[in-house]
Formats: C-alpha cells, sequence, structure tokens
C-alpha cells in the first residue's frame, strides 16, 4: 500500500488487511492463472473471488461466471 494513500486515508489499512491477509502469493497466482491462462475477464475473477471470500455480496444471487472453484491458499 501506498504510504501517502494511507497517510491521507488511514482507515484503508483497515478495510485492505482482512483481504491482504487472504489474498495470498499462490492465490494471486491461480487467479492470474485464471485471466492469462484460460482467458477469464480480469473483473469476473476478482468479484467472483471477492464474493467466494465473503468479502462482497453476490447481488441477487447472479451465478458467477466460469464456475471456478475459489482459489484458497494451500
Amino acid at each position: 500500500m501506498n504510504s501517502k494513500a494511507l497517510a491521507k486515508w488511514p482507515a484503508i489499512a483497515g478495510l485492505l488487511n482482512p483481504i491482504s491477509k487472504k489474498l495470498t502469493t499462490q492465490v494471486a497466482r491461480e487467479l492470474n492463472g485464471q485471466v492469462d491462462v484460460e482467458g477469464d475477464d480480469p473483473h469476473e475473477v476478482a468479484k467472483r473471488w471477492l464474493i467466494q471470500q465473503g468479502f462482497i455480496k453476490n447481488p441477487g444471487n447472479q451465478a458467477l461466471s466460469g464456475g471456478r472453484p475459489p482459489a484458497t491458499p494451500p
């Protein structure tokens, strides 16, 4: 996180820390693979992961594109 952004908006650390803890290097590699290898839309990959991890709600219980299992740390 950019130190200038953190100084300007200190509350952002509390919002991003839970995401940072779950977004391990392995998870990031899996998500990148879904984009780079499988050709999935990066926004959909991110949205799907955030929903699966409980960070955001799935509006209207919409089907998640790709139907992939969640990328989880080993």
